[in-house]
């Protein structure tokens, strides 16, 4: 997990998600300098953790552990708060992470060509943390759609809007058989096809994020591509507009079976 997605994990409030994380990985050190927490942290594990330059001062830090984390002059706590007392070590010079300056940029990831496994493999480490009820555009589906989709399986609710099914796969009867199958075993993901002529790009729209899709999920990894991950703070405005078009077209779009 890197400091981005520590971040947001924070201030979505997920402690338990995050303390289970961390006790199935003691050996990562959270990095969250420069960062800007205000989420509700009530027993979060933080030790260890490097705070140098982030602003806690709207989070709820009751129960929190923090023996061993450092911070900074520049490291602003909730009014009355004293991290000394709870474990924590105040350092003058650390280091604050680079990215720490802009959270809420963008993160742009590289697909390479060729390399299906590898490309589905990265997408599960992106959505890893990645919760609640979740949208996907996909033109175009097929077998490998299924198998992609297995970085989004633990979410609630998965709503994929497509059109055009893989025309190989569906002469075979492949396609519509593993469809039931897949849907048969996961209930939280329904398919449905849109009539229009008006679906072209790729995307994962959730409550706090998009996730831009270079490459349709069926094929990931065939073709040079790229996976843009921006926070919805970010583009609020148009993160509304296309959760408000995508509903209007979901409405409409007919149940896949």
């Amino acid at each position: 997990m890197d400091s981005g997605q520590a971040e947001r994990m924070l201030n979505r409030s997920d402690i338990s998600i995050w303390n289970d994380y961390r006790e199935k990985n003691p050996d990562w050190v959270p990095d969250l300098s420069g960062r800007t927490i205000a989420g509700d942290m009530r027993g979060a594990n933080l030790r260890g953790a490097n705070l140098c330059g982030t602003n806690l001062t709207k989070a709820s830090m009751t129960y929190v552990k923090l023996e061993g984390a450092s911070f900074s002059e520049e490291t602003a706590f909730p009014q009355m708060y004293d991290a000394t007392s709870r474990g924590a070590t105040f350092i003058p010079d650390c280091e604050l992470d680079p990215h720490g300056t802009n959270p809420d940029a963008p993160q742009v990831f590289y697909v390479e060509s060729d390399k299906p496994f590898t490309a589905r493999r990265n997408l599960t480490e992106i959505c890893k943390d990645v919760s609640g009820s979740i949208l996907v555009c996909d033109p175009y589906y097929g077998t490998g759609t299924f198998v992609g989709l297995g970085a989004l399986l633990h979410c609630d609710e998965i709503r994929f809007l497509t059109k055009i099914p893989d025309g190989k796969e569906s002469k075979t009867g492949i396609l519509p058989r593993t469809l039931l199958e897949f849907v048969k075993e996961h209930r939280n993901v329904e398919f449905r096809a849109h009539a229009g002529n008006d679906l072209h790009d790729r995307y994962i729209l959730t409550d706090s994020e998009l996730i831009i899709l270079g490459h349709g999920v069926k094929d990931m990894g065939n073709k040079d591509s790229l996976i843009i991950r921006i926070p919805a703070n970010y583009i609020q405005d148009t993160v509304d507009a296309m959760r408000t078009a995508f509903d209007q077209k979901w409405l409409s779009a007919m149940a896949i079976s």
